[in-house]
């Protein structure tokens, strides 16, 4: 293809190639300006009908006019095969780049504005991008962000049926995989995937195969953003709860309401609160060698045994499960014994015994409902003095076993994390419990220590 010409574009190097086609930098013989030519795969033109309705929505997209999209100068068949030319951006995509440390913060907000700008300016002229990701987001060589293929993959969608999974499968918003009809909140779901993904480093949905996946974005809760970076705020879990509903109705209207929620959270702080947000421990100055002192003398009031401390207590109340499928005696109490014993024997807590637990379930307030325990757990987690409660379920999916819980804080009631561990090839189920006792343990661990950094220091 290199040389040739396509109309009046003459093809002069290879610029990328994807899922949806093969991208070329050409030259515009005509206006004498580079342009980034798109041949769309074989199977995006199934049928004459499929075509049209391709090329006139495709130009519709391509009315879109706006700083940070890229703009579509024509969409058209040539030799069967659809082709888009739009400007050529210099500059590499956001694949790959990541806004970990509080320090890039401000650059990370400056990032999702204009893709929120972007975002919506397209929503209000009634086009959905459906395929939001790190590689259709471009950087100009100015910083200037530019949204690339916006429009297409929706538009390659109305070829299939409802239920065609169209975009890629860790971003796909939950409406999408229930083959329910979709608009702009599907890509307020992919950008708060992506707002993650660029926070944290990882995908909040990493399965590899499609059945995973399809668990993970529709049923199951996401992973805490606040735990996969520890600089984070816990108060940022919350946005990410209605950026990533699974209903589409909880989410924000807009992607510009879903960054200022982020703005509030991720604002500059000035270096005397820094070692309030982060794990990293502060250098020591002058001024804190009294600060010092003091510690020893408390440290050895406390060794001497002059000031007691109760240690944190976790209750791990209920590990529900269909006992229909269990060879064994009340298998939900078998399984809820055997997770407490194992973490126990890992966890620095001190897990709240089963006979001092068992004492407070007839006094709680909150009565149990079958298949809901989480109200009447924290009720009686409560009564014991416990700061943290541990519940959940034991499930068999296809041949395998999985454990998936919630950890709270008893105090409020929110819900902190989401452990959960899936068995290995003929694991043993004791096996599986030990390794979601050192989960839970380690989970623990980096809360504990992310409130111990957080507390305001004398």
């Amino acid at each position: 293809m290199i040389g040739t010409t396509v109309r009046h574009f003459q093809i002069q190097q290879l610029a990328g190639e994807g899922a949806m086609g093969v991208v070329y930098k050409a030259l515009d013989l005509s206006l004498d300006r580079p342009v980034a030519l798109k041949l769309l795969r074989p199977y995006v033109s199934a049928g004459p009908d499929a075509r049209r309705r391709f090329l006139q929505e495709a130009r519709a997209a391509g009315r879109l006019s706006h700083p940070h999209i890229t703009v579509v100068h024509e969409a058209f068949e040539h030799e069967g095969k659809l082709v888009i030319v739009s400007e050529w951006i210099d500059g590499p995509t956001l694949e790959g780049m990541a806004f970990k440390p509080p320090d890039l913060w401000p650059e990370l907000l400056s990032v999702l504005d204009q893709i929120a700008s972007a975002l919506d300016a397209a929503h209000r002229a009634g086009v959905v991008h459906r395929d939001l990701k790190p590689a259709n987001i471009m950087r100009t060589t100015s910083g200037s962000i530019k949204l690339c293929d916006f429009g297409i993959a929706h538009l390659l969608g109305s070829q299939s049926t409802t239920t065609g999974l169209v975009g890629t499968p860790n971003r796909i918003a939950p409406e999408i995989w229930r083959g329910e009809k979709i608009d702009g909140r599907a890509d307020i779901f992919a950008f708060a995937v992506l707002a993650y993904e660029l926070l944290t480093g990882k995908l909040p949905f990493p399965g590899l195969e499609v059945p995973v996946l399809f668990n993970q974005i529709v049923q199951e809760p996401r992973p805490a953003a606040s735990l996969a970076n520890l600089d984070l705020p816990e108060e940022i879990d919350q946005v990410f709860d209605r950026g990533l509903a699974k209903n589409p109705s909880r989410r924000f209207a807009s992607a510009a309401e879903f960054v200022t929620r982020l703005r509030a959270l991720l604002r500059p702080r000035d270096p005397a609160t820094e070692a309030r947000w982060s794990l990293r421990p502060p250098a020591v100055k002058k001024g804190r060698l009294l600060f010092v002192g003091i510690s020893i003398v408390l440290l050895s009031v406390v060794s001497l045994g002059l000031v007691s401390q109760s240690p944190e207590k976790l209750a791990i109340i209920h590990f529900l499960c269909d006992e229909r499928l269990w060879n064994l005696e009340a298998p939900s109490d078998h399984f809820t014994r055997e997770i407490s014993r194992q973490v126990a024997e890992v966890s620095s807590l001190e897990v709240v015994s089963r006979l001092r637990l068992d004492e407070q379930r007839a006094h709680a307030r909150t009565p149990e409902v079958p298949g809901d325990a989480s109200a009447f757990a924290r009720d009686v987690a409560a009564r014991v003095g416990a700061k943290w409660l541990l519940h959940g379920w034991v499930e068999r999916v296809d041949s395998s076993l999985l454990i998936s819980s919630e950890l709270c804080d008893v105090g409020s009631g929110r819900v902190l994390c989401y452990p959960r561990t899936t068995s290995g090839t003929a694991e043993p189920p004791d096996s599986l419990i030990h390794r979601f006792a050192k989960e839970v343990s380690r989970l623990l661990d980096s809360l504990r220590s992310r409130r111990a950094a957080e507390t305001p220091q004398m």
